[in-house]
Parts: C-alpha cells; sequence; structure tokens
C-alpha cells in the first residue's frame, strides 16, 4: 500500500487511498507538475497474466474520449509496482448513493442516466477496436456533482489492441459480478455487446426497485424446472416504473443473447418510446447512513407516517437498514416520504407509504431482518508467533433469532477474488492443497462464530425435516461452547431446519467459500498472519508452527469468540477450536475444481466431505487456511463442528 506523502515518478503526490478491491487499489494524487488531482490506481498483480491485463486496461482507456468515461493519462511501473494514472471523477457511486437514501431512484432520474450510458456503450462497441466492457453495476457508476454518469473500472474489458492479441484469448481475465452477468458470461462462453446491455438493464433495474435482480443461473434453473423466473417486473415491484421501460429491460435481461436488442442504439431507441409514463419523486428527511443525497427532490411533501411495527424495526440501530430475503437493503425504512405526480395531472399527490411498501416492495413475515454493524480487532501476528499490531475493522451482520434469547449473528462476506489452496513454497504444505487457483466468491453471509450447543438445541427442538437430531450430543458441556460431535448428516439437517424456520435458504459453506473468509484477503499462512499463538487461536500448542515456541495447549474446546479476536472480516474462531464442515465432497486434490465458489459435488467421493480449519487436538500446521481434512457423512466427532451460510436465496 502507498502511505500519504509519497511521491511518485517524482511527480504524484500520494494524498490518501480512496478505494481497495481483490485485484488494486486506487489512490487520490496530487499532479504536481499539473496542479491537478488524479486517481492513481495499482494492481496486486503477481503473475505476468495479470499483470499484462492491467497494462491491456491503460491501453484500451488511454484512447478513449467520452463525457461519461475517465481520461487516462498515463501509465507506468515503478518499484514492484504498476500504476495507471486518470481523471478524478468527484462524486459518490450509484451503490453508496441508494444505500444513504434508502428508497429506489425516480424512474426520470433513471432514464436519463440511462441514455447516457446506452451512448457510452455505443461509442464503446462501435470503437475500432471493438470494447466490451463486461462488468457494469451501481458500483461503478459515479455520479458527479453536475449529474453526469461515469463508467468506471474497465478491469474486465474485453477488446482488440493494435499489434496485440485478441482478448478473448488466455490473456483475458474470467470475471463477473454475479447479480449483474449474464449467463454467457458466468459460463464463460463468450461475451459480445449484448452481455454489456444485459448488465445494465440488471443496473437500471436495481436502481427503480432497490433489490438486487436474481442472478442468472438461478434463473436458468428455476426455468428449467418450471418454476415461475425470479426475476419480477420493474413495474410489478415499483408500479411507477413506466410499463414500457420495464418491457426494455426484460428483454435486455433475457436468458438468451439473441432475444436482447442488439446494439446500444437500439435500446436506447426503444426506452424513448412515448407512453405518457408517470414520473416518481422521493424525499427522505432520515436517511438510513450518513448524510442525505445530493440528488434528493426538488419539491416539499407532506409526511407519511411509518406503521409502528416498521418504524420500530428501522430504529433499532442507528446504523440499521432493513434488507429482504435477496440480501439487498430495501425501500422500507424509516422517514420516508414519497409522492408520484401524472403526466397530466398539474399537482403532486401524496401516496400512503403504507400501501406502497406492500406493493413495490416485497417486506412481510420472517423474509425481514435489519443489518448492522459491529467493530472487531484484528491481530497481526509474524513468523515466530509474536503478535506485532492489533487494527481496528467493521462488519455487517444480521441476527437470526431463534427464541429465548438464542441468536445467530450472520456476518456479511464482500465478494471478491482470492487464490485457494497454498503455495508449493509454504513450509508443511500438503499436496492435496494444490494446485493453488484464483477462485471468484460472490457476496455471502456466514455465522459469526461456530455455532454454539444453545443455537444447537434451540434449533434441533424444531420440527424434523428429514432426520432426527441429538438435543445435546456434545462430549464438552457448555452453552457457548462450540457443538461438536455431530455428523455431516446432522449439520445439514440443522441447516435445513433453520431454513424451514426463516425462509432463507441456510446451507454449509462450500469449501472455496469457507477458505476466502477464513483469509479475509490474507495470503499468509494463517488469516491472522505468518503464524499463530495461544492468545488468539485455541489450538495443540505442543505443536507450534516454524520458529514459534510451544505455548499453552488447553486440551479442550473454549467458548466462541473468548479469545477476542477476529479476522480481517469481522469472523472468530476461523483457526481451531473445532474443524469446520463444508458442503464439498472430497477430491484429492483441486485439478478440475471450480473457480466461481461454488461446493464442488461432481467426481470425488462423495461418501465423505471436507473439513477446515483444524481443531482444538490438532497441532499449528493443521490449523493453516489451506488446511484440509476429510471425514465420513456420519463420523461423529469431538473435535467437528460447523457455520451455516447464506447466499441470499429462498428456494434451491
Amino acid at each position: 500500500m502507498l502511505a500519504p506523502n509519497s511521491v511518485l515518478q517524482n511527480r504524484y503526490l500520494i494524498v490518501r487511498q480512496i478505494g481497495q478491491g481483490g485485484m488494486g487499489a486506487v489512490y487520490l494524487a496530487r499532479d504536481q507538475r499539473l496542479n491537478n488531482d488524479v486517481a492513481i490506481k495499482e494492481t496486486f498483480a503477481n503473475t505476468d497474466r495479470l499483470r499484462k491485463a492491467f497494462e491491456r486496461e491503460a491501453q484500451l482507456l488511454a484512447g478513449l474520449r467520452h463525457p461519461a468515461l475517465p481520461v487516462v493519462s498515463d501509465h507506468f511501473t515503478e518499484g514492484d509496482g504498476q500504476f495507471l494514472v486518470m481523471q478524478f471523477i468527484t462524486g459518490d457511486d450509484l451503490e453508496t448513493l441508494i444505500h444513504r437514501q434508502g428508497y429506489p431512484f425516480s424512474p426520470a432520474e433513471v432514464t436519463a442516466w440511462a441514455d447516457q450510458l446506452l451512448d457510452a456503450l455505443d461509442y464503446l462497441h462501435t470503437h475500432e477496436p471493438s470494447i466490451i466492457h463486461r462488468d457494469i453495476k451501481p458500483q461503478n457508476l459515479k455520479l458527479t456533482s453536475r449529474g453526469q454518469i461515469v463508467l468506471l473500472d474497465f478491469g474486465l474489458a474485453k477488446g482488440n489492441i493494435p499489434g496485440g492479441m485478441e482478448m478473448g484469448a488466455p490473456l483475458s481475465i474470467h470475471g463477473y459480478t454475479p447479480n449483474y452477468a449474464p449467463l454467457e458470461q458466468i459460463k464463460g462462453q463468450g461475451t459480445d455487446q449484448r452481455s454489456d446491455l444485459y448488465s445494465l438493464a440488471a443496473t437500471l433495474h436495481y436502481l427503480l426497485t432497490g433489490v438486487m435482480p436474481a442472478d442468472a443461473l438461478s434463473r436458468l434453473e428455476a426455468i428449467a424446472h418450471q418454476r415461475p423466473d425470479p426475476l419480477r417486473r420493474a413495474d410489478e415491484m415499483n408500479p411507477h416504473t413506466p410499463p414500457h421501460v420495464a418491457d426494455v429491460l426484460q428483454r435486455a435481461l433475457a436468458i438468451n443473447r439473441d432475444q436482447r436488442p442488439e446494439s446500444a442504439r437500439d435500446m436506447k431507441a426503444m426506452l424513448h418510446e412515448t407512453s405518457g409514463a408517470r414520473t416518481l419523486i422521493y424525499e427522505s428527511n432520515v436517511p438510513i447512513v450518513g448524510q442525505q443525497s445530493t440528488i434528493g427532490p426538488q419539491t416539499s411533501v407532506p409526511t407519511v407516517a411509518l406503521p409502528q411495527a416498521q418504524t420500530d424495526v428501522a430504529m433499532k440501530s442507528p446504523d440499521a437498514r432493513t434488507i429482504d430475503a435477496s440480501g439487498i437493503e430495501t425501500p422500507a425504512t424509516r422517514g420516508r416520504k414519497m409522492v408520484f405526480a401524472a403526466a397530466t395531472v398539474s399537482a403532486i399527490i401524496a401516496i400512503v407509504l403504507i400501501a406502497a411498501v406492500a406493493g413495490i416492495w416485497p417486506f412481510s413475515g420472517n423474509s425481514a431482518f435489519v443489518i448492522n454493524i459491529f467493530k472487531f480487532k484484528t491481530p497481526s501476528i509474524d513468523s515466530a508467533g509474536n503478535l506485532v499490531s492489533e487494527r481496528a475493522g467493521e462488519a455487517r451482520y444480521y441476527v437470526e433469532d431463534l427464541g429465548g434469547g438464542i441468536r445467530i449473528e450472520m456476518v456479511e462476506v464482500p465478494s471478491g477474488a482470492f487464490l485457494m489452496g497454498s503455495p508449493e513454497s509454504e513450509e508443511k504444505r500438503q499436496a492435496n492443497e494444490g494446485p493453488q487457483h484464483q477462485v471468484n466468491v460472490p457476496s455471502f453471509f456466514i455465522s459469526r462464530y461456530e455455532i454454539t450447543q444453545a443455537q444447537w438445541r434451540a434449533v434441533a427442538k424444531m420440527p424434523r425435516v428429514n432426520r432426527d437430531l441429538i438435543t445435546d450430543p456434545s462430549y464438552f458441556k457448555g452453552d457457548n461452547l462450540p457443538v461438536e460431535q455431530i455428523t455431516w448428516s446432522d449439520a445439514v439437517e440443522f441447516c435445513a431446519r433453520l431454513w424451514k424456520k426463516s425462509g432463507r435458504a441456510y446451507r454449509l459453506p462450500s469449501e472455496a467459500e469457507w477458505e476466502y473468509a477464513c483469509r479475509g484477503g490474507a495470503t499468509t499462512p494463517f488469516g491472522l498472519g505468518e503464524n499463530i499463538n495461544s492468545d488468539t487461536v485455541n489450538f495443540n500448542g505442543d505443536g507450534p508452527y516454524r520458529t514459534a515456541p510451544v505455548t499453552l495447549y488447553r486440551d479442550k474446546t473454549t467458548d466462541v469468540g473468548s479469545l477476542n479476536f477476529a479476522n480481517a472480516f469481522g469472523l472468530y474462531d476461523m483457526h481451531g477450536n473445532v474443524g469446520e464442515l463444508c458442503d464439498d465432497y472430497w477430491h484429492d486434490n483441486y485439478k478440475s475444481a471450480p473457480v466461481d465458489g461454488r461446493a464442488w459435488t461432481e467426481g470425488g467421493d462423495a461418501n465423505f466431505r471436507v473439513l477446515r480449519g483444524g481443531t482444538w487436538y490438532v497441532v499449528a500446521k493443521d490449523c493453516r487456511a489451506a488446511y484440509r481434512f476429510k471425514i465420513g457423512l456420519d463420523e461423529r466427532n469431538f473435535n467437528v463442528g460447523f457455520r451455516v451460510a447464506w447466499s441470499g436465496g429462498t428456494e434451491k
């Protein structure tokens, strides 16, 4: 990472970091030669392939000139780093804005932005060479103070570079954001300009409804099983969306690309069809989080009272946000006022919010919950096992209430890419931890702690789904101790009962999700650093790792979270305590393993499942982030427990 006040190329003064992802960081810098602010993007690429992809992004952007695209002014390497200098765009991205204001944008705003973006896509798609963006989503769209939309982040762009090679060849990066990616991109079947139209339509759908659209794979599966398409029309979710706009979005969101508009120019023309559409105007006196949006209303309207039950939910925490079963924040928030104006009506008419909530945003029964934020501390441990620093962090979570004061805290794990497995150079590495490979993991929720005995008992008393459960199976007894001596089949039954109660599709995490969550962005042998010690992990201290000394061996489980340190995602006890069950079949290595984060349930040995994280009983090397065990479906052991995960769905 670049420190503030450092200087690159004897020219660019780093002011501060303004963003970071799995593949790079972005900094605000001062160009001391021209005396203006610029954005500098640094890549974390560690292979020639990824470095070339970053250089390709620079080459693609350098030749572009369009008001909806940033201008690139420089590209260079310095030391071990590779950097891209571009125009600094002030303003917030649309994902931030919609969360801040707590309700969808008006159709008038969204269609105006669609105009700008379709014009930009027409420019890109008809450029020589043609360029496909491949990652259009709200996070990559910035709104300037003048109302101009700017399309950012061409890291996944595909095009032809003069004198270079076709970007559909092995140099291109296979990546995507699941809820905004078309089926052909998810399946790696090649993208074209209609792929960008799908992503743009998914983005516009979200901006109009406040609910993330169903991903293409889920839609395909539903259709294949003769179930309704889970993608609802925008005008069904927000009846103030003009029907002809919803029609265009539905067409652009077709699973089969041949059914989508042929070009950005065609889609823009379709949106301009006359329909006598209504205009929706919103106002919020009390935003959910942060300051009120700068793109607020032009007209003051009377306040509409919230139902008391909804007010109670929204006011539980100053950081609370109401979200629905898709895992996305909905517009059902405190202090919201909403009106609409018909094109043929001169006065603005107030809408009753209760009816709007019931008709626009699915929010009922157990499907709604509150997102809160918690703070934690993460250690950094050196190769000798010493705690060298602590850093503060915060994470988002919601609570699954089991009744009787028992609850499960579910932490949001952001989407990202990581290298799964261990490098061949890692000390004590096992052959089944390779080959190391990149995996793209969609965002999901996972329990903050291992499932406790109190939580187990609460769910074990719920109605049976497929099999009976032992109410108190554990060898070590204690409400806050992790449950153990349960089988993989027991854990699946636990998830099924919790799913039935809550309406959320709880499951065991995939092995890829588990390792991604455990690492928390770290590439070291442990998610907490180069080593572990007994102050941070419950393991067999008689067997230290590397040069660390022999340390405490407790010879039993400990209360979840009792060692007070979390990893960078806010998850506790990812190393040691009890081994954690995953959903995958056992495979002896990662050859042909999935790269999209899903459980690997093809091939392999279905009689054995994967166990990760080490236990209180094993030595340090067996607690590494990449270390893998296997366990039979109905094998019981006082070392084995689990966590639950949820991806936002309600159906298989």
